[in-house]
C-alpha cells in the first residue's frame, strides 16, 4: 500500500503541472499502478480482484485458484473504476515502435505495426524466438532451404491414401507466405491454406487460388480467397473449413476413370497460385 500511496502522491503533484510533459508523466505512473502481480503487463478491461481487493489481468485470472498477492479466493465482481482509469489511458505498442494509444486501438495497431515480430511457421522452429520480418526471409533460406520456395505458383502432389503433411515459406510479389497442405486420413480430407507473413491489415491484398485438376473425364475444381493472416489460427481456419477443403471422396473423383474404379497409384496434384488482389472500386454515384 506505502507504493500506491507515493504513486498517488506523485499524480497529485503532476496534475498541478500544465505542460505535455507532465501529462505523459502521469500516465506513465497511472500505468504503473496497473501492473499485472503475475505476468507484470499493464491490465487492460476486464479486471478482476481478489476479495481484498488486490487486481490481476483476465488472462492471468483464467489460470490461478487464489490471489497471488494474499492468497485469498477471487471475488466475482470486476473493478469498474479501475477499468474505466485504464480506459483514459494509452498504453505503449508491445513492439516498441513508439506509438503510445487506448487499449483498443493498441491491439488493432499491434496487430498491423511494422515493427511486429514474427514466429518462424515451420515445425522445426515451434519453440524458437520470433525474428523481425526483413530477417525471416534469410531465416528461412537458410536454416529451412528445403521448405523456402520462391515465385507466385507451386505444385503439391498428394498421394490420397496416405497422411501428408506439407509446409513451405515462399517469397513471391515482394512478400512472405507460409503455405500449407494436410492430407488427414483420420478426418478424410484435404486441407490447403496461404498465410501472409506480415501486417495484419496486408493480407486482404493478396489472394491464393487451389486449383485440381482431373486425370479423367474433364474435372476441374478452383478455389480463391484472399490469404489469411499469420495471427489467426490455422486449425482454426481448417475446423471451420474457411480454407481449400476437400473430402477423400471427393479427392478421389479426381482420379476415378468412368467411376468404376480408382487409380490408387496416382496423384492429387494441388497447383496454388498467389496473386497480388484487385483493388476494389467504389461503386459510381447515380444520378438523381
Amino acid at each position: 500500500m506505502d507504493r500506491v500511496n507515493k504513486q498517488i502522491r506523485e499524480c497529485v503533484i503532476l496534475v498541478t503541472g500544465e505542460t505535455q510533459d507532465s501529462a505523459l508523466a502521469l500516465n506513465h505512473s497511472i500505468l504503473r499502478l496497473l501492473e499485472c502481480p503475475v505476468c507484470m503487463e499493464w491490465m487492460e478491461p476486464p479486471i478482476t480482484q481478489c476479495r481484498r481487493g488486490h487486481l490481476v489481468c483476465g488472462a492471468c485470472r483464467k489460470r490461478l485458484d487464489a490471489c497471488p498477492v494474499c492468497r485469498t479466493p477471487f471475488s466475482s465482481v470486476r473493478n469498474r473504476a479501475m477499468e474505466d482509469v485504464a480506459g483514459a489511458l494509452r498504453y505503449p505498442c508491445r513492439h516498441g515502435c513508439g506509438r503510445w494509444l487506448r487499449a483498443p486501438r493498441r491491439h488493432r495497431h499491434e496487430a498491423s505495426c511494422a515493427a511486429r515480430r514474427h514466429a518462424c511457421p515451420l515445425p522445426a522452429c515451434r519453440a524458437a524466438p520470433p525474428l523481425p520480418r526483413d530477417k525471416l526471409h534469410k531465416h528461412a533460406q537458410t536454416k529451412h532451404p528445403e521448405s523456402f520456395k520462391t515465385g507466385t505458383q507451386h505444385v503439391i502432389p498428394l498421394g490420397v491414401r496416405t497422411e501428408q503433411h506439407v509446409q513451405l515459406v515462399v517469397a513471391a510479389l515482394g512478400a512472405l507466405f507460409h503455405l500449407r497442405v494436410d492430407m488427414d486420413v483420420r478426418t478424410w480430407g484435404v486441407c490447403a491454406l496461404v498465410q501472409h507473413l506480415g501486417p495484419q491489415d496486408q493480407a486482404h491484398n493478396y489472394t491464393y487460388e487451389v486449383t485440381v485438376n482431373g486425370r479423367h473425364s474433364g474435372r476441374r475444381l478452383v478455389y480463391r480467397r484472399a490469404t489469411h493472416s499469420d495471427l489467426e489460427n490455422p486449425a482454426l481456419n481448417t475446423s471451420r473449413q474457411d480454407c481449400f477443403h476437400l473430402t477423400l471422396d471427393q479427392a478421389l473423383n479426381y482420379l476415378r476413370y468412368k467411376n468404376e474404379h480408382t487409380e490408387t497409384d496416382k496423384t492429387l496434384d494441388l497447383t496454388i497460385t498467389l496473386a497480388e488482389a484487385e483493388p476494389e472500386h467504389e461503386p459510381a454515384d447515380e444520378d438523381t
